[in-house]
């Protein structure tokens, strides 16, 4: 019985209102205007996507700090970086009333969002 109260309470303590109410990763959609045949690398240079035949790619970004930038290469083999600007997330104004929950968000990353849902490649 103790056990199980320890437990629920630092599980209580020690999460945040961010990490219970929000997901780890964001949907971002890329749009190419000019060039169908796009793909898309993440920072580390992995194919995270490549374009359908309408021009959409969506990409699950998990949440963190700092801005990524992802690079889209077209099929002529034209660069074009595109950064993912942050924001603060708005749900983790609820950790005033517990301020470790702050320091918890900062080490998941979901105290920042993205700003925008979709981004669009131009490649004319």
């Amino acid at each position: 019985m103790k056990n199980g109260i320890c437990i629920l309470l630092g599980f209580l303590f020690l999460s945040s209102c961010s990490t219970i109410l929000t997901s780890r990763k964001q949907t971002i959609t890329f749009y190419s205007n000019g060039d169908k045949n796009v793909r898309l690398f993440d920072e580390k240079g992995k194919e995270v996507g490549q374009t359908n035949k309408d021009g959409f790619v969506s990409v699950k970004v998990r949440k963190k700090l700092a801005s990524p930038i992802y690079t889209a290469i077209t099929s002529d083999c034209r660069h074009r970086k595109i950064e993912l600007q942050s924001r603060f997330n708005a749900v983790s104004y609820l950790n005033i009333l517990f301020l470790p929950g702050f320091i918890v968000d900062i080490s998941t990353g979901k105290l920042c969002r993205y700003k925008k849902k979709s981004y669009v490649i131009d490649v004319r």
